[in-house]
């Protein structure tokens, strides 16, 4: 045998992947911790995830950037990549129109709230109900303070204000009596001398009395009303509630089949957005990204309420029939099985997820 025999035998002995190397196009979005762009590239937990396979197989890839879901999954149904990696939901209705790789990550819905988000004692205390019994607490003071002004006001004006003889010479001193009445049941300026005025005393009394405890009342109700509202604990706590996903995601299917209203946004980054300015009450994701978010970009304002619901596993989608599926799966398995799938887990999301 001579040696070009010889290397051709090499040659076709070989396996294809060790001699040409692949490059293929991945779309990809923002979604940390999974995919986010850096000053040196992509970067994330299904980036290094597929960084790692690469290596192992001789691999390249392409990275293509798509500002929503929609278009990522299209990319791939539409033949324009071969693959998408991100944190996508391995679903039966997309697994009709494109493949995904072994299960990557183990994750589900949650919802997000802002921290403290309970009664505010100022936006109760300037509430329409109660600015309506404040006013009308006014006009009953200034109502009360013109007449008693007017009954006592026949009798000679005392100068040094003896309270026992004096009497009230004017609508300012029946305002100021009229308050101490409601708020202390004294008459610290004068007591009414008149028959009408002794009336009106009476009647402010008791009118005083049941102002003041219903005023209370109102604020006390308002507040514990607003805190129960306020509190949510899960999915099923968000009727009525201002809520945000993402549109054409899981997270807004499953909102749609629970039949809770939401917002869908075409990005994450308008989603937070809207949540920062206290546009929403809550916003429902993928329980990675979400408390991923909470503990960095948050900057410690928001919280996960409640426990995963919709479990849920992501992949590598990739157009249906790929020849690399069985090869990308493969080396899948054995990222897991060397130790290697884990420490990429503890990188991204800690030692306790």
């Amino acid at each position: 045998m001579n040696l070009r025999t010889l290397l051709c035998a090499i040659f076709l002995a070989l396996p294809w992947s060790a001699i040409a190397q692949d490059t293929f196009t991945v779309s990809t979005i923002e979604r940390k911790p999974f995919s986010f762009k850096t000053e040196t590239g992509w970067a994330g937990f299904s980036i290094d995830l597929l960084a790692e396979v690469g290596a192992r197989m001789g691999w390249e890839y392409n990275y293509v950037e798509h500002d929503t879901f929609v278009s990522l999954l299209d990319s791939v149904r539409g033949l324009q990549a071969d693959m998408a990696a991100a944190n996508i939901s391995i679903t039966s209705a997309r697994e009709m129109d494109m493949d995904f790789s072994q299960p990557i990550f183990d994750a589900g819905l949650i919802v997000l709230t802002p921290i403290g988000g309970g009664a505010n004692i100022f936006s109760i205390l300037f509430s329409r109900d109660l600015l309506l019994w404040v006013g009308g607490a006014i006009l009953l003071l200034l109502g009360a303070g013109a007449l008693i002004s007017r009954f006592e006001g026949r009798r000679d004006h005392v100068e040094d204000h003896d309270y026992d003889d004096g009497k009230i010479g004017s609508v300012g001193e029946g305002i100021w009596w009229a308050v101490n009445v409601v708020t202390q049941a004294g008459f610290e300026i004068s007591s009414p001398k008149t028959r009408s005025g002794r009336l009106l005393a009476f009647s402010l009394i008791l009118t005083g009395l049941f102002a003041v405890s219903a005023f209370v009342a109102q604020i006390t109700a308002s507040l514990t009303v607003s805190e129960l509202s306020s509190q949510v604990d899960g999915y099923n706590d968000l009727h009525g509630k201002r809520v945000g996903t993402t549109g054409g995601s899981t997270s807004a299917q499953f909102l749609d089949e629970v039949r809770i209203a939401y917002i869908g946004y075409p990005t994450l980054k308008e989603m937070f957005g809207a949540l920062e300015a206290g546009e929403l009450d809550a916003v429902v994701h993928d329980a990675p990204i979400l408390a991923y978010y909470a503990a960095h970009d948050g900057n410690g304002r928001f919280e996960l309420a409640g426990r995963i619901f919709k479990p849920e596993k992501y992949g590598i989608a990739m157009i249906a029939g790929h020849r690399a599926k069985e090869e990308l799966n493969q080396t899948i398995l054995q990222l897991r099985e060397e130790g290697t799938y884990e420490q990429l887990v503890v990188k991204w999301f800690g030692a306790d997820y």
